[in-house]
């Protein structure tokens, strides 16, 4: 009998203390946890911060748009990365992230959307696998981003068509003209129709 009482008393105290342990992290998860969302969300701003300069409108936020990603990673090679583009309640477009294939490795742009569907902005992220002074003269030749800006995700974007690659870097060109065609296909089939 007294074995019983052991094992019972013993139980109960076991019960106990988990029941103390677990309201103690629940607790401490309730505090905390607003704290870490805040700080997730500042690193994931100061990370993206270039991608809210190419809407150039103040007090704008990424949100990230987890569900076009995933679906347009299905169909697009070297997506990083879907941001609406909100301030306050209003969505001001989407900021897609995305690294075709250049001459030496992924050339990665991003390419700001407006809610009507226009190419706001292009910014070529990393150049590092295109030979430096060749592949480059994407970033550095003027004009060549521009040619972008103003066009919808509707229209045709081919080399030498639509836009002028730049002469001696046909491939880095090709890999940016494919950046903004692959944003484009990912705004129109998942992140440009948002309630």
């Amino acid at each position: 009998m007294k074995k019983v009482f052991y094992f019972l008393r013993l139980s109960l105290t076991l019960m106990l203390v988990c029941g103390i342990a677990a309201g103690t992290l629940a607790a401490t998860y309730s505090v905390t946890q607003p704290i870490v969302e805040k700080r997730e969300k500042e690193e994931l701003v100061k990370k993206y911060e270039d991608l809210l300069k190419l809407f150039q409108t103040e007090g704008a936020e990424l949100v990230e748009n987890l569900e076009a990603l995933e679906k347009g990673r299905e169909v697009i090679e070297g997506l990083e990365a879907v941001f609406n583009v909100n301030k306050g309640d209003e969505r001001l477009g989407v900021a897609i992230m995305t690294g075709a294939n250049g001459y030496g490795g992924p050339v990665k742009a991003t390419i700001a959307i407006d809610d009507d569907g226009v190419i706001v902005g292009v910014n070529v992220l990393d150049i590092s696998g295109e030979t430096k002074g060749v592949g480059s003269k994407v970033v550095e030749e003027p004009g060549f981003i521009e040619q972008f800006i103003g066009k919808t995700v509707n229209d045709p974007i081919q080399i030498n068509t639509d836009i002028d690659a730049i002469s001696g870097a046909t491939i880095s060109s090709r890999a940016v003209i494919q950046d903004v065609s692959d944003a484009a296909k990912v705004y129109r089939e998942f992140a440009g129709d948002v309630e």
